[in-house]
């Protein structure tokens, strides 16, 4: 399965601080040891913008899109995972979810 793992931490939102991602990454070794092929995406540290980012993820075609952060990054996730689901329409009833309930 091809897993694409992005932090909502996109250029313009609030600065660009980037900080090592230990929550992902242990996500992602627990993934690859698994079989996965996992791709990890920190829009702030190459300044993409949601748009940026949701481009790439459309080309990209991966299985599963997890995606993560803290409450100030709220908006901007709500931005981008309604941004994903329009470009993403095309495919057969895709599994919309995050911790306890859909989106």
């Amino acid at each position: 399965m091809k897993v694409t793992l992005v932090e909502p931490s996109f250029s313009g939102t609030y600065g660009y601080e980037v900080v090592f991602p230990f929550g992902y990454a242990s996500l992602g070794v627990f993934l690859q040891r698994d079989g996965h092929q996992v791709e990890y995406i920190l829009p702030a540290a190459n300044r993409f913008s949601i748009e940026d980012v949701v481009q790439y993820i459309a080309s990209n075609e991966a299985d599963l899109i997890g995606i993560g952060g803290s409450f100030p990054y709220l908006p901007a996730v709500i931005e981008f995972v309604k941004n994903i689901k329009n470009m993403l329409s095309w495919k057969d009833s895709p599994n919309w979810s995050r911790g306890e309930g859909s989106i």
